[in-house]
């Protein structure tokens, strides 16, 4: 697993997760939340869907 951080722009970002599916996000390897991706603008975001 690559960090966020890292993302340049142009990076594509492989996944198993179905483009309807919540995606988990990890924090030191935990779960923290479950997120959705969203275009805003030009930019992508990660909307928060559920904390667990």
């Amino acid at each position: 697993m690559g960090s966020l951080l890292k993302l340049a722009e142009g990076s594509l970002v492989q996944t198993t997760c179905h483009q309807s599916t919540d995606i988990p996000l990890h924090v030191n390897g935990i779960l923290m939340a479950w997120t959705e991706f969203e275009v805003v603008g030009e930019r992508l975001a990660a909307r928060i869907t559920d904390l667990v």
